[in-house]
């Protein structure tokens, strides 16, 4: 087994050109932000890249952590027959996959905004129906309601709060382009259950 190791710029196939006149080797590579992307590039030049989260590696660092230790430890763990690799994701998986996680923290700040807001309305003692579309409906009918016991200010708190509830949009948007890609993969099919 031969170790070598390398410092890549942002451009890796500048880097690694010299490997196209080499023969296809084992690249191995410790999983991290950006490696998805430089593992794309070195498969591209017919090298097999294995990628190992950073938990799978640690127990191969023999001492003291440097550049050079840490390859050895990359590379020894590459190596071995039982170790479990991230798997590499083209660059399809790695936009859906973007879009499930920003779609996720959407629907987790229209959460924690609903939340909120609901709160705010207790403290004045008026209660809200549960979920999302309910929500929706009641909230403007409360702050229509000038007989109820909401304070100026937090009337004018809840409107502004509200009008950052346009989340909504932004989340249907997302779902809707989520649900195309699955509609074009026979595989996605299953995960057309999506939370709403």
């Amino acid at each position: 087994m031969e170790c070598q190791s390398r410092r890549f710029a942002s451009d890796a196939t500048r880097c690694y050109s010299s490997s196209r006149e080499q023969h296809p080797a084992i690249v191995g590579m410790e999983s991290c932000a950006g490696s998805q992307w430089i593992a794309r590039k070195i498969q591209a030049l017919r090298h097999k890249v294995r990628l190992i989260p950073a938990q799978f590696v640690k127990p191969y660092v023999k001492s003291n952590k440097t550049d050079v230790i840490d390859a050895e430890a990359i590379a020894e763990a590459a190596t071995r027959p039982t170790m479990r690799f991230a798997a590499l994701k083209s660059e399809e998986q790695a936009d859906l996959q973007a879009l499930h996680r920003v779609r996720d923290q959407m629907i987790g700040t229209r959460t924690r905004l609903i939340n909120q807001m609901r709160a705010f309305c207790l403290e004045y003692g008026i209660a809200l129906r549960q979920g999302a579309g309910l929500f929706k409906l009641d909230l403007p009918q409360v702050l229509e309601d000038q007989s109820n016991d909401l304070s100026p200010a937090m009337r004018k708190l809840l409107a502004n709060l509200f009008a950052d509830f346009q989340l909504e949009h932004r989340i249907g948007d997302l779902t809707r382009e989520i649900e195309a890609i699955a509609n074009r993969e026979d595989v996605a099919d299953i995960s057309l259950t999506l939370p709403r």
